[in-house]
């Protein structure tokens, strides 16, 4: 066994703090190892754990046919919507509307493909590195609209407080799930056993997202 065990994880605003740090934590703990973050951009997840620079990925890792491609995930430990948020006078009432108005996303995020699914031909899609960079282009004007979760009305509010942003249209449910490299497959079923323990057994887990999220997530998907 390692005596490390290095997981990626997106750059939290306390670092090492937060449910996926904490999931982590525990992670690490249940396989005897010593836990060490990696901060990463978005667009770094898969690549430093193909590349074999971690170990797990456990950073809003939405699970998508393309990232399947590429790695492994564990069974579903988190979930998000993902939302359309302008101002409220910005029209955007359906996806037709993305045409007219410029709309940031995160490099290389699940999200930032759904939008350029969904968006009409010669709409102006905006990429950015992290999800701070697509906040402060909304704020200062450079994007009109970006897709995220719904608490980035919030992130939006601290950056501009005499913005006035609103959710516009709601796109999907994103699942979340830990990332392994491909192959790693004795890891990959020993993570989902401790996901698996700490759910239903011992509801650390749950007690972890009522923590950070005010209730436990219902409905996750288990295989």
């Amino acid at each position: 066994m390692a005596e490390r065990y290095h997981t990626a994880s997106s750059k939290p605003t306390v670092p090492g703090r937060g449910y996926d740090p904490d999931v982590a934590k525990l992670i690490a703990d249940a396989l005897g190892v010593k836990l060490e973050i990696v901060q990463v951009d978005p667009p770094s997840r898969v690549p430093v754990l193909v590349t074999g620079k971690v170990d797990l990925v456990i950073s809003v890792l939405g699970i998508t046919p393309e990232r399947l491609k590429q790695i492994s995930f564990t069974r579903p430990y988190s979930s998000l919507d993902v939302v359309l948020v302008a101002a409220k006078g910005t029209k955007l009432a359906s996806y037709d509307d993305l045409k007219n108005i410029r709309t940031a996303v995160v490099r290389s995020a699940s999200h930032a493909q759904l939008v350029e699914k969904i968006a009409p031909a010669g709409s102006s899609i905006l990429s950015f590195d992290d999800d701070f960079a697509q906040v402060q282009a909304v704020a200062n004007a450079q994007a009109d609209a970006l897709a995220s979760s719904p608490d980035v009305v919030e992130k939006l509010l601290k950056a501009r407080p005499d913005f006035d942003p609103e959710i516009k249209l709601t796109l999907h449910r994103q699942f979340n799930a830990i990332g392994v490299k491909r192959g790693s497959s004795d890891l990959l079923r020993y993570v989902n056993s401790v996901l698996a323990y700490y759910t239903l057994s011992q509801p650390v887990i749950p007690d972890l997202q009522k923590k950070y999220f005010g209730k436990p997530f219902e409905n996750l998907p288990q295989f």
